[in-house]
Parts: C-alpha cells; structure tokens; sequence
C-alpha cells in the first residue's frame, strides 16, 4: 500500500491550513469548462461543469499559504515572533506557534496565548483592537471580550475567517482554506466542533490511495515496496546527516545525497520523488531546497484521526464571531505605540486608539512590509520574520457530471514524469460532498506556475493528468 504520510513523519500530525486569495477563480458554465478541456463526445473522463482556482501567493492579505522553519531559521524565530512589545503590541497566528505551527488549532491556541499574555498586564476593562479575523484573531477576541475587555477586530477583508474559507459556488460547501482537523484527540478545534455542534466526516484515510504512474498504470505491489523502503531509508540517512552538519542547509543536500546512495532504477527514482513532494513539500508547503535540514519537521501534533467539515469551517469561524465586534473591509497600515497606549491606522482614513493591540495577520503581510510599526519592531523579530519561510499550496475543485475516477478511494496519486510535482494528489470529495467533486493540490515550486496561469489553463491542465489515468 501506498506510504501513509502522517505515520512516516514522526510527530507530523499537523500542517494543511490551505489558504485562498480573497477573489477565487471560479466558473460555473458549461462554456468556461468547455474552452478548458478538450474531451470528446462519449469521452470517458467528462469536461467539469464548473471549478474554483485557489491563489494564495496572489492575495494580498495572505501572500502565501502558511509557514515553514526554511534554512537558518530555528523554532526561536516563532518564539521571538511570539515575543509582546512593551506590552503593548502582542502578536498571534499560526506562525507564532512552536508546538503546533501552519495549523487551524496551532492558530487558535495561539490566539488565546496572546489573550492570557494582555490579560496578564492589562487594566480592567482595557480597550484592545484585534488586527485580523482569523481563526487566531477570532480565538484572541472570543477570550478577551469573555475576561470583560472592550474589544475590536479589525479585517482587511470584507468576510471572516482568513485562511478559513467556505463556499458554496459548486452547489456545496467546499473549504477554500483550512480543510481537516488534524488529529482529533484533544485538539481545541474538536472541542470547539463540539460546542458547536458541527459535523464531522470519518477519518481520512490516507492509506487509501491508489498511486499511478506518468503513463497513467498503477504502481504495481513491487513498485509500492521499493519506494517504500527507499523513503524511509533516505530519511534515515538523512536525519543522520543532518545531526552530523555544522552549519544548517536545505533539506535537499541530505535527502538527494541519501538516495544518489541506493542506485535506484530512474522509475524507481521518480516515485520515491513523488511521495517526498506529497509527503514532504505537499505537507509543509516548502521545497527541498528552502526547508531546514535542522529544523523542518516541527510540531507536536494531536492524536487520533484527520477529519473534514461536510459543512465548512464557516461553522466554526462563525461559532467564534458571534457577539463581537468586528469592522469588516478595513486594512490596517500602521500600528504606532504612543505614551497612552496604540494607535492603529487604516486604509481610508479609518483609526483606533487602544491601550493593547494583538497583531494576527499572517506572516507573508509581515513580510510585505504593509503594516508600518513605529517604533520599528525589535531586531529579533523583524529578523524572524525575514528567516521564517512563507510556503505555498494552492487548490483546485472540479465538478464533473457523474464519478469516473476511483469511486471508493479516500485520495488518488499520481507520479508526475517532470518530477515536479504537478498534480501528485488528487482528493475524493465525493465520498464527503455526495457530490461528483475532485480537489487537486499543487505546492511550493509547481504552484508558482499554477498561479501564473489562467483559470481554463489550470483547468485545461488538470484535465491532461486526468485523461492520462482515466483515459482520454
């Protein structure tokens, strides 16, 4: 059977906050589906009848997917990015987060961190303005409004949820952001499903994946045992590497270092590439060559199953909002500490005055530099969020007319010839939806592209590595 990621990786239970730009590419006609696919009438994989293109790089107030510990980066990076100022400015988000980083719950938790942190030093009743309706600045909010604070979150975006995004364009709801709860046992977000009452789906099961080849054929059980054993002689090698480098460098030296050593077969070789893109880059949103050899498998993790939302994370992000007090279509430019406390300038005209402010956009706006901080923030942060690297993992759903593709598989492989990536991991989402839905990810490098293209391109493109397994 194919290798299941989350018990390769140790400690790896984590990861997949998938993130949309604000706008998504969507289209919902026939024509639109037509110009991007090219079947023929009686064709065994049909053209979709509608589509949405996810674009994390291009959106403004995300610049990116979530956060990965790149090369001369540490953990005490996120701990520094964590770090208050004057206790004043506080700050949350998934990137922050040491224990559980690029996930919902690890954003959640750090939202109510922050919150412990300002109650600690704050006034009585003390006004505080949350930068970002995020699950992070929501999880802040909902705990400080319940300790008695004057609160108000203020969203660059005219909905809520950041990196947690439902809609509803292909009839049902799909999760443009954040799709799983990873492990279930413990985790603050099942806590919170269940407050809420939110649906679960079953556990994904990850071993339920059929892998094909470029030409379309299934590995065969010969070609699932040589890349297992490669994988995990590779990663041994290279975690032994690793622990024997003075300096820190890209995950790639070791891993490729590791497998010139094996002598594989070139088929051989492009599998083994394939579940080190799925299970490696697809799951940090970083390449090889941009991960820390030190550092790159972070995160604790909870245990138990990966679960889904047949009815969004909306549910959740909604649960959280209710009651507050929350301007919508406001980016904030400037966050200033004064002698009374902070002032908080927005895009036109808008502005706040607090006496505590809890910053929780995502890293790549703090690497944009959209936000200006006076003073200036302090040299171990700004050099934290210069070292900690912004990944990329973009989605694609496509309706389809009827189910042609593995009707009973949780997630369906496919090894790209290039190497590259490119429409590795497909997932069956109509064992969730009910509905004949398909959601292909593309990550890091290969995502890049995606971006660059049109709409009936990626489309278009999709449907070539469909056609290739399913037929023409």
């Amino acid at each position: 059977m194919p290798i299941s990621r989350r018990t390769v990786l140790k400690g790896s239970a984590l990861l997949v906050v998938y993130a949309i730009a604000p706008g998504c590419a969507s289209g919902d006609d026939g024509e639109a589906a037509e110009d991007a696919g090219d079947g023929a009438a009686g064709s065994a994989v049909p053209d979709p009848d509608g589509w949405v293109v996810t674009r994390w790089r291009a959106d403004p107030f995300t610049r990116g997917s979530y956060s990965f510990l790149a090369v001369g980066s540490s953990p005490q990076d996120r701990r520094a990015l964590a770090a208050p100022v004057d206790d004043r400015v506080f700050f949350a988000g998934e990137a922050t987060s040491v224990a559980n980083p690029a996930t919902v719950h690890g954003a959640l938790e750090s939202g109510r961190a922050a919150a412990d942190a300002v109650d600690a030093v704050a006034e009585e009743g003390a006004r505080v303005v949350v930068i970002g309706a995020g699950m992070a600045g929501l999880g802040a909010a909902r705990a400080l409004e319940d300790l008695g604070y004057d609160v108000t979150v203020v969203e660059g975006r005219e909905r809520l949820g950041g990196r947690t995004f439902t809609v509803e364009t292909l009839g049902v709801p799909l999760d443009l952001g954040a799709s799983w709860i990873h492990g279930t046992e413990g985790n603050p977000l099942s806590a919170l499903a269940d407050e809420l009452g939110v649906e679960r789906s079953d556990p994904t099961d990850y071993d339920n994946e059929p892998e094909y080849g470029p030409d379309g054929v299934e590995l065969t059980d010969a070609q699932y045992a040589t890349a297992e054993a490669a994988f995990d002689s590779v990663m041994e090698a290279a975690a032994t590497a690793s622990e024997e480098q003075a300096e820190d460098g890209p995950l790639a030296d070791v891993i490729w270092a590791a497998a010139a050593e094996l002598d594989l077969a070139d088929d051989d070789l492009l599998v083994l590439t394939h579940y080190l893109n799925t299970s490696i880059e697809g799951e940090y949103a970083g390449g090889l060559d941009e991960l820390s050899t030190w550092w790159w498998e972070e995160g604790e993790g909870y245990e138990g199953g990966d679960v889904v939302f047949p009815d969004g994370y909306v549910r959740l992000v909604d649960g959280l909002a209710e009651g507050l007090t929350i301007d919508l279509g406001v980016p904030v430019e400037r966050v200033a500490v004064t002698d009374d406390g902070v002032e908080v300038d927005a895009t036109g005209g808008a502005g706040y005055e607090a006496d505590h402010v809890v910053v929780t956009v995502p890293l790549g706006v703090l690497k944009a530099g959209t936000i200006a901080f006076e003073p200036p923030l302090p040299a171990a942060k700004a050099t934290a969020i210069e070292r900690i690297g912004m990944g990329l993992l973009d989605k694609t759903y496509l309706r389809f007319p009827e189910v042609f593709w593995d009707a009973d598989a949780d997630l369906i492989g496919w090894v790209t010839p290039d190497g590259d990536g490119r429409w590795a991991e497909w997932v069956n989402m109509a064992k969730v939806t009910g509905e004949p839905i398909l959601l292909g990810f593309n990550a890091t490098a290969y995502a890049e592209q995606v971006e660059a293209m049109s709409d009936e391109e990626v489309v278009a493109d999709a449907m070539t590595v469909l056609r290739t397994i399913y037929g023409p």
